[in-house]
């Protein structure tokens, strides 16, 4: 199984929309109840990851999902906003965008789901 670890350096190698770019393959190697290793293919170092929901029911999963759901208001949403990448318009830290967004209030629905690439036009996405 093939397994793609994020490392951030923005390798010159590759270019930027390949996943190298930011990403290395690795090979999961081992599954155990609650993580499993992976072997990076470029050293062969390899190293233990949890499992994601740690061993918690489908249920318990969606209960935790919904009860850290957020969105971002439409009003919220800028062209500035669209041009960001891994930073906000303004310069400030990332943790800025987080305040764009607010809870989901129980029993309210999402009206839409937009997820957008950093490096599509900014025009054609606003």
């Amino acid at each position: 199984q093939i397994w793609w670890e994020y490392h951030g350096r923005r390798d010159p190698r590759f270019p930027p929309l390949d996943p190298r770019h930011n990403w290395e393959e690795s090979v999961v190697v081992d599954v155990q109840d609650r993580e499993f290793q992976v072997r990076l293919a470029s050293h062969g170092r390899q190293t233990w990851l949890p499992m994601l929901g740690g061993g918690a029911s489908a249920q318990e999963l969606l209960d935790d999902a919904l009860e850290s759901l957020r969105c971002i208001d439409w009003c919220d949403i800028s062209r500035p906003l669209m041009e960001s990448s891994f930073s906000v318009p303004d310069g400030s830290d990332i943790s800025t965008l987080y305040g764009l967004s607010r809870p989901v209030a129980r029993g309210e629905k999402i009206d839409f789901f937009m997820s957008h690439s950093w490096h599509d036009d900014p025009d054609a996405k606003y």
